[in-house]
């Protein structure tokens, strides 16, 4: 079954990729996070049960900031402990793809995690 609505574990790695790129809401001049889309699909072997979570995600900024969001996300997604209590993140991943680069916005980049989780 696919779902698309943020639940607990979306939002717990929605939390720590935020954390990993270090946004800043209040200030408009750093590298902002956009959440486009978010979806969880049923998984399950014969072991185990969870989910894949999908998110689609857009960073935008000037140009330096989002640079170095991504280059976080590439040296940190892999090594990225995320706390989800009852769960454990067995796989994560991050594609990023070009979107747009202008002197008005800056740079946009798309950014697609997906992570499987799985129920201890």
């Amino acid at each position: 079954m696919k779902r698309s609505t943020i639940g607990h574990v979306a939002t717990a790695l929605l939390r720590q990729i935020e954390a990993l790129v270090r946004i800043d809401g209040q200030d408009r001049e750093k590298t902002i996070l956009i959440i486009e889309d978010v979806e969880a699909i049923d998984w399950a072997s014969l072991t185990f049960v969870g989910q894949r979570h999908v998110l689609e995600l857009r960073i935008e900024g000037e140009k330096d900031a989002v640079a170095a969001a991504l280059a976080r996300i590439e040296t940190g997604l892999p090594e990225l402990e995320v706390s989800i209590p009852g769960h454990f993140v067995a796989e994560l991943r991050a594609e990023a793809r070009p979107v747009a680069d202008t002197e008005i916005i800056g740079l946009v980049r798309s950014l697609r995690v997906e992570a499987l989780v799985l129920r201890d």
